[in-house]
């Protein structure tokens, strides 16, 4: 009846409340399931719930909230806007016209034991350093201001402190800079367990602007991860829950086409996260890594329909990372593989992967794609690229299946923008190797290419 109602209510273009008020007694249950569990006469119900009747109904609600979450009163409010509270988890009550039952509740600051991810993370055009402390600075292309250093600032060539408290930056790392769009969102996550977004308002449901915008989550964030236009979240519970669009199933099979403006669930039991442009990725408890929404090119199968449920892609993965149309997966055994719209031979856009398939690199624990170049980190300290050499950031293209070395060793953090890659050495200094148009060598110079410039934040 629920999904009845929803569907009419969208097809004629009216609201639910609208909906009942001219078509009969009706008592509606609505709630943050994400916050809630409610069971009314004994059943466990939905996130809405609506029952038609004649004369009268009596229903027994009974609410337990969630971990994070403190239940504060529930609440009838009757078709003359008449409310009586119950400040209990119970209540029981009769009713001879229409109305609805909600829920006052409060979020409840829970220990999250966030830690800080520290290191370098790269956009476009954009570069951040995360450090140890949880200080985060920032300098390369401002658009937007999606570097949190000043809206009046459209390039900052020397890193600035911009944020402190912080566990985790992402930036997008899908936009189409090839096709000049430069237009991304960045977020972080708090060791408060809080979630920021800033730059352009691209993503439906997420009120982004040119300053730090606190995100409201009902959730316990541990991971985030920004795609082009949607974004996601891995809860404490393990859960991957999904806002913004979903043309392509990226969020699941619910509103496919459309936009999911709060947040979604996508799946359980994962523990780590990556949005590509129009895709979900990410890592079960067991090891596996899903993908969801286009699969056009054949990125990951012989089949370019939308994948609206988790479609499994490799076993025994431990790290992954996606680009525009593509994700890159490190399993625990050290190997390297790439599925997405270029074939790895040539590495060629346009024809697709067919799925997983391998680069040859040994003893790998991180790696980073933009565009069409791929920064490898090894475990030994090696730094690797493979790719196009967009800007001759590699020095030569790698497109034979092999990675090349471009530092022996002394590496901690690696990071791919366009044309440009960028390492962390063991020393605490961070070295650009390619574009330097945005000023992302931040060393205070603009020019259209650097050799491994340094640049140390003190």
């Amino acid at each position: 009846k629920s999904y009845a109602l929803r569907h009419l209510c969208s097809y004629f273009g009216v609201s639910e409340d609208y909906l009942i008020s001219i078509s009969g007694n009706y008592l509606s249950v609505k709630f943050s399931e994400t916050r809630l569990d409610v069971t009314v006469n004994g059943s466990v119900i939905q996130n809405s719930w609506t029952q038609k009747f004649d004369e009268s109904i009596t229903v027994k609600i009974r609410v337990k909230a969630k971990e994070g979450f403190e239940l504060c009163a529930i609440v009838f409010t009757d078709n003359t806007g008449k409310t009586t509270r119950y400040e209990t988890d119970t209540a029981e009550f009769t009713t001879k016209v229409s109305g609805q039952i909600s829920f006052e509740t409060k979020k409840i600051k829970v220990p999250v034991e966030l830690s800080v991810r520290s290191g370098i993370v790269a956009g476009g055009c954009e570069m951040y350093y995360l450090s140890p402390d949880g200080r985060l600075y920032a300098w390369g292309s401002n658009n937007n201001n999606v570097l949190g250093a000043g809206a009046s600032a459209p390039v900052v060539t020397k890193p600035e402190l911009v944020k402190e408290n912080v566990a985790q930056i992402e930036i997008c790392h899908s936009n189409d800079l090839e096709n000049n769009n430069n237009t991304v969102v960045a977020a972080i996550l708090t060791l408060d367990g809080d979630i920021y977004t800033i730059g352009a308002s691209v993503i439906p449901g997420v009120d982004t602007s040119t300053s730090w915008t606190l995100l409201d989550y009902d959730g316990i964030p541990v991971q985030i991860s920004v795609g082009f236009d949607h974004l996601l979240v891995l809860d404490k519970d393990g859960s991957v829950r999904g806002i913004g669009n979903n043309s392509y199933g990226q969020l699941g099979k619910e509103n496919e086409g459309g936009t999911a403006t709060s947040f979604t669930k996508i799946a359980d039991n994962a523990v780590m996260i990556s949005a590509g442009r129009r895709n979900t990725a990410y890592i079960d408890q067991s090891g596996d890594c899903y993908v969801l929404g286009d699969a056009r090119w054949n990125k990951f199968r012989e089949s370019v329909d939308n994948i609206t449920t988790p479609y499994k892609l490799l076993s025994g993965v431990s790290y992954i990372a996606s680009g525009e149309h593509e994700l890159l997966m490190v399993t625990e055994d050290g190997k390297l593989y790439y599925a997405g719209w270029r074939t790895v031979n040539g590495f060629s856009q346009g024809s697709g992967s067919y799925g997983a398939q391998p680069i040859s690199v040994n003893g790998v624990v991180k790696a980073a794609i933009h565009h069409g170049d791929i920064a490898i980190l090894t475990k030994n300290g090696a730094l690797y690229g493979y790719g196009i050499n967009s800007g001759n950031c590699l020095g030569g293209p790698a497109v034979d299946g092999s990675a090349i070395m471009l530092v022996k060793n002394g590496a901690k953090d690696a990071a791919a923008g366009f044309a440009f890659i960028a390492y962390l050495d063991s020393d605490g200094v961070i070295r650009i190797n390619g574009s330097n148009a945005q000023g992302q060598a931040g060393d205070g110079t603009v020019s259209e290419y650097v050799s491994w410039s340094a640049v140390e934040i003190t």
